[in-house]
């Protein structure tokens, strides 16, 4: 049996939405924010968002193997996001868990402009390191700026889809059915 998967471990608002519609294009069983982690682990093959970028290294040694994606954005772009979606996401509307995980990634349950900077690069810095003997299973992506098949498909040895690649914009595509 095959125990690798796909893990995306960009933080929130930098292309995980768009990542996981690109992973289902090219025939993955994948998943945007798994809130059961153990059960996603059993369920799908790719699984991508803050739940993954958290615990990316215990993902790393319980699936030898599997490939790493980390999207990444344009840090004031990125801000101007977080900024939105902490404001349509507020602390006192969010479950215990989600709030653990934002303090753990961000240091934070609300929209701190330092704080979400320093923790930006404090992931983006770990994960480079992290990997940095291991350049064939982390790839960096920033899909905001254009990334997108010509630099998946390789990493993962698929072929180019005719489909044009997915961009999910989550708080737009909400607004649209509200």
């Amino acid at each position: 049996m095959n125990n690798t998967k796909i893990f995306g471990i960009g933080l929130s608002r930098t292309g995980t939405s768009s990542l996981t519609y690109a992973l289902r294009i090219l025939g993955y069983k994948a998943c945007h924010f798994p809130t059961n982690l153990s059960v996603a682990l059993e369920e799908y093959e790719a699984l991508t968002d803050t739940p993954i970028a958290r615990n990316y290294k215990q993902l790393d040694k319980l699936y030898p193997g599997s490939k790493f994606i980390l999207t990444t954005r344009e840090l004031k772009s990125w801000l101007n996001s977080m900024e939105r979606h902490f404001l349509l996401h507020p602390a006192d509307k969010k479950e215990s868990w989600v709030l653990k995980l934002r303090m753990d990634l961000y240091q934070t349950v609300n929209f701190n402009s330092n704080l979400l900077e320093k923790s930006y690069y404090r992931h983006l810095n770990d994960v480079k390191k992290y990997f940095k003997d291991r350049e064939n299973d982390l790839l960096i992506m920033d899909i905001t700026a254009s990334d997108s098949w010509n630099i998946l498909c390789p990493f993962l040895s698929k072929i180019i889809p005719t489909d044009d690649f997915p961009k999910i914009n989550t708080s737009q595509e909400r607004e649209k059915h509200t």
